[in-house]
């Protein structure tokens, strides 16, 4: 994951717009506030699957973030497997930066 998209995420956590944890995330998609989930690579199975059902049943776009222990270094905790972004214009920022960063290979 680029130093920019970490950036972006660091911005949306310091602007209280990154919400993180199992039950936390679970009721932000569910009252439609989420715009973006981010998944840890290395998210137990169960866990992932879980959470890409969900975002896919919210329509909700999943980007998947290095380890758990990076996703809870850069939100201030300890491992974290899920994240959501509130905010709608940080969500598009960081999608944009992945696809550019896709196109560039």
């Amino acid at each position: 994951m680029s130093a920019k998209v970490q950036r972006l995420l660091g911005l949306a956590r310091r602007a209280g717009q990154l919400v993180s944890g199992d039950t936390a995330v679970r009721q932000t998609v569910n009252r439609g506030r989420a715009h973006l989930l981010v998944l840890a690579g290395d998210a137990a199975p169960r866990t992932a699957r879980a959470f890409q059902e969900l975002a896919s049943a919210a329509a909700l776009p999943v980007i998947i973030f290095g380890s758990r222990a990076e996703l809870g270094c850069l939100l201030g905790c300890p491992l974290r497997a899920v994240a959501v972004v509130t905010d709608r214009h940080l969500a598009r920022g960081i999608l944009a930066v992945i696809d550019g960063e896709e196109n560039e290979n």
